[in-house]
């Protein structure tokens, strides 16, 4: 799976699991039959993988994406220092 840059990038959560939730139907839709559980989990988890691998100015409107030097600190674990504010 990979997000295709003509697609209107998302503007909140409701968007994005949306389109994860149709992409996760399509690869079910690809077996031909019902999936098993642990099928579908398997599914799940590579649809997901997959959609992490976009960057996320392709996939997220500017106002739903986190500022870097933000993302870099939830990566890293550290916390907000007084002159953050």
């Amino acid at each position: 799976m990979e997000f295709h840059a003509e697609q209107e990038r998302f503007q909140n959560p409701e968007e994005e699991i949306a389109y994860l939730k149709e992409e996760l139907a399509k690869r079910e839709g690809a077996l031909g039959r019902a999936p098993l559980a642990n099928e579908r989990e398997h599914l799940a988890k590579e649809t997901v993988a997959a959609y992490q691998r976009a960057l996320p100015e392709k996939v997220l409107a500017d106002s739903f994406r986190m500022p870097e030097h933000e993302a870099e600190g939830v990566a890293l674990r550290l916390s907000p220092e007084r002159h953050d504010a």
